[in-house]
């Protein structure tokens, strides 16, 4: 089926000009040419009027001043400047005006564009390389995501303007986010690496092919591709990111690169489906809950080169019945198989390492009576928690440590919580939780920290639920002295959110999957916005999403709890 400007071209090839005399006409013939497009049509159908098409084909007007007018036109009907140029480009290429409509976009600062490159030299190599992103799309003829067909090819290259090709090399992040069109993909053997959540939750997806020129695949690329059943991964990928096929529940198998060095983690999470897996040789490392939830994996293969297996990996595979672990593996994390109910045959290896470096490090494998083969495990289930802060004393401003456990996953499962290190003075460290751990109000009313509830919780619930008796007495009590308290746990002042983190891009903060179930905030670029302690007038200090500093009402429940303290070493 063609696009909407496929089709504009097609009719004015058969009808000529004239047909833009006769709108009814002409939509009859657009919505046989494009039926997969009732959107679109519809919106046509009900605003391009006699008078807006006669001016594509007034000869007494500049092609420059009909396009304002009809941009003018399309403005007034309350379009957005997307679709304006969508129909702009889809009524006005067809007819030549691909340099003029350009000329306009360039006379708009807030539209992006892609500039012709008409004067650039011309070679074998003239080919300019672009990502395939909503501004793309859109060149291609597609008004949105949703625009687009549901088998789609996607093109190596095309041409938007002044005839010079553009080729597609990178499929952009989240542009085709939660798409509820698209069954099957194709992609060219030009693109080299998809983004982060760029198919994500596309819930109608079957079908998809991945091509040897692609070396990356981004984080949760295809996470919650539900109906997704039938991927070819080539060999050349040598990175896949985290949470990359999670919660692609009708996958029942796939196949691993061999370049391919760690499962990253969450990588196969939620997988309910998935029954058979090859692990390659190279594999270092299998990743935090990169096969938890896999109900339907009974068996699997660890190669003698995977040295870690880490938090949870294996949890709730209620299927896995048999697991035989090589003697390379030197660590096996917390909970690493956990709820694996049927398993017969379990073999440690003989000698490895637990680093108990991390905070709250114990396993606990929770095995069925029956488990037969199952060496003895150097840390015993009823193990406590024991404290390692002298582990941290050698860590530097920027390092990332692991100091008690929180909830993190949407199911509610504590995990070790992961700090950045802010500062390291007078033997002790300053440290900021990594992620927003849950979602929180600052207060009711009050924009006083003293009083509010969030300082409330912090340092009772909060610290209750993530740390231990021997974790309590490594923090220290701070006394915060430009709000007046002295607290276990609390939130930056605006000066240290200053202080601390060089720009904003070092303090945008993405939220865990319990503090997004709980309400946390998530903006388009995937971070959400966290509270400070600062008040200003009768509001507070909060970091965007973007991480820029502001300030906004203490009620909003969605931000994000970043929450810092000091250890003491």
């Amino acid at each position: 089926m063609a696009t909407i400007q496929e089709a504009v071209k097609k009719i004015i090839e058969l009808r000529g000009l004239d047909i833009f005399k006769n709108p009814k006409q002409f939509f009859a013939l657009l919505g046989d040419l494009s039926p997969e497009y009732p959107k679109e049509l519809r919106i046509i159908k009900n605003n391009f009027d006699e008078k807006l098409m006669g001016l594509f084909i007034d000869d007494t007007k500049k092609v420059r001043h009909r396009l304002r007018l009809i941009k003018d036109q399309l403005e007034d009907f309350g379009f957005a400047d997307d679709k304006v140029y969508f129909f702009l480009e889809s009524f006005g290429i067809p007819l030549g005006w691909e340099q003029e409509i350009y000329d306009l976009k360039a006379d708009c600062p807030t539209q992006t564009y892609i500039k012709p490159q008409q004067n650039q030299p011309t070679t074998n190599a003239s080919v300019t390389d672009v990502t395939l992103n909503d501004d793309v799309l859109k060149q291609l003829g597609f008004m949105d995501k949703n625009s687009i067909p549901s088998v789609f090819n996607i093109p190596s290259t095309y041409k938007p303007y002044s005839g010079i090709p553009y080729r597609i090399t990178k499929i952009d992040d989240n542009v085709f986010k939660d798409s509820t069109n698209l069954k099957t993909v194709t992609i060219p053997d030009t693109v080299t690496e998809i983004g982060n959540s760029a198919f994500e939750g596309c819930r109608y997806l079957e079908k998809i092919n991945i091509p040897d020129s692609v070396i990356k695949i981004g984080d949760r690329a295809f996470t919650n591709c539900k109906s997704l059943n039938n991927i070819a991964i080539s060999n050349s990928v040598v990175e896949i990111g985290n949470s990359a096929f999670a919660g692609c529940s009708s996958l029942t198998s796939i196949f691993i690169p061999d370049k391919v060095t760690k499962i990253s983690e969450g990588l196969f999470g939620k997988c309910k489906s998935l029954v058979n897996i090859t692990i390659p040789n190279g594999i270092t490392e299998i990743g935090n809950l990169s096969f938890a939830g896999c109900e339907s994996l009974s068996s699997i293969v660890i190669p003698k080169t995977v040295t870690k297996i880490g938090d949870r990996a294996f949890t709730n595979c209620k299927k896995l019945d048999i697991f035989i672990i090589p003697d390379s593996v030197v660590e096996i994390g917390l909970e690493a198989f956990a709820g694996c109910c049927k398993l017969r045959i379990f073999t440690l290896p003989t000698k490895y390492t637990i680093f108990k470096d991390d905070v709250n490090r114990q396993i606990d494998f929770n095995l069925p009576a029956s488990t037969s083969s199952v060496t003895s495990v150097p840390v015993p289930k009823s193990a406590t928690s024991t404290n390692t802060v002298s582990s941290f004393k050698n860590v530097k401003v920027g390092d990332y440590i692991k100091f008690g456990s929180y909830p993190q996953t949407s199911s509610g499962q504590k995990q070790p919580i992961e700090w950045q290190v802010l500062s390291k003075e007078n033997n002790k460290i300053l440290v900021i939780s990594k992620y927003g751990l849950d979602a929180k109000r600052f207060d009711g009313s009050s924009n006083v920290w003293a009083n509010s509830e969030i300082r409330k919780w912090l340092n009772g619930d909060f610290c209750n639920n993530a740390f231990s008796a021997d974790d309590k007495k490594c923090i220290n009590l701070s006394n915060l002295s430009d709000v007046g308290t002295s607290d276990n746990v609390f939130l930056l002042s605006k000066e240290e959110a200053e202080k601390y983190f060089a720009n904003d891009k070092a303090r945008k903060c993405k939220a865990t999957d319990y503090a997004v179930k709980n309400g946390a905030y998530v903006a388009y670029n995937g971070y959400s916005w966290w509270w400070l302690r600062s008040p200003y007038g009768y509001r507070v200090y909060y970091v965007y999403s973007g991480g820029n500093v502001g300030f906004d009402y203490v009620n909003y429940n969605n931000g994000v709890v970043r929450l810092a303290l000091w250890i003491n070493l």
